[in-house]
C-alpha cells in the first residue's frame, strides 16, 4: 500500500512540475516586421481616428473610423468609411496617394503624393502639397487568441486540481470500501 501511495504522489508531483513548465514555455512572439496595419490618431481639422488595413500584397487602405472635418475651419466632414489615402511599401517606408477634398461642399477634389515613414507606434505622412500629418497608433487590447499561453495556465490551474480531487475521492472510496469489508475467519 505504501509503494502505491508513494507512486501516486510521485505520479502527482510529475504531472504538476510538467504542466507547470509546459506552461512558463508558451511560445515566444517570433520578430515581426512593423505594419500599418491598425487604428491610428491623426489631425486633420480636429483630432479623428483613422483605419488602415491591408487589401492586398503590401498594399493598404487609410479609411475614416470616425467623421473627419476637413482643415481650414471648414464645416464639413467627410463620413465614417470614406477612403482617405491607399498605399503600398512594406516595414518602415509607404508610398501612394493621400485625397484633398473641398472646403466648402466637402466633395472630393483630387489625390496627391503621399509618402509615410513608419516608426513604431508613431508615423510621419508627406503630402504632395507640403502638409505633413503626424499619426499616432491606438493602443490595441491583447485577446486570449493573440497570447497562446493563457490557455496554458488555464491548465496548470485545472489538471493539477482535477487530479488531486481524482486522488482524494479515490481514497476515500478504498478506505470506505474495506472498512464494510468483513474480516475474515480462520477456522
Amino acid at each position: 500500500m505504501k509503494i502505491h501511495q508513494r507512486c501516486s504522489a510521485a505520479l502527482l508531483l510529475a504531472i504538476t512540475l510538467s504542466t507547470a513548465l509546459l506552461a512558463g514555455c508558451g511560445r515566444t512572439a517570433s520578430p515581426v516586421s512593423p505594419t500599418v496595419v491598425g487604428k491610428w490618431n491623426v489631425t486633420y481639422g480636429a483630432p479623428v481616428i483613422v483605419s488602415v488595413e491591408l487589401t492586398g500584397t503590401d498594399a493598404y487602405s487609410m479609411t475614416a473610423a470616425n467623421p473627419v472635418t476637413l482643415t481650414g475651419g471648414s464645416p464639413c466632414q467627410l463620413p465614417v468609411g470614406t477612403t482617405i489615402a491607399t498605399f503600398s511599401g512594406r516595414g518602415a517606408s509607404y508610398t501612394g496617394q493621400h485625397g484633398l477634398w473641398n472646403t466648402s461642399n466637402c466633395s472630393f477634389a483630387r489625390w496627391t503624393t503621399l509618402r509615410l515613414a513608419l516608426n513604431g507606434n508613431t508615423a510621419i505622412a508627406n503630402l504632395g502639397t507640403g502638409g505633413i500629418l503626424n499619426l499616432t497608433r491606438m493602443p490595441v487590447a491583447v485577446t486570449a487568441k493573440e497570447h497562446p499561453t493563457g490557455w496554458l495556465w488555464l491548465v496548470l490551474i485545472v489538471f493539477p486540481v482535477s487530479l488531486i480531487a481524482y486522488l482524494l475521492v479515490r481514497r476515500r472510496r478504498r478506505g470506505s470500501g474495506s472498512a464494510t469489508q468483513s474480516p475474515s475467519t480462520n477456522a
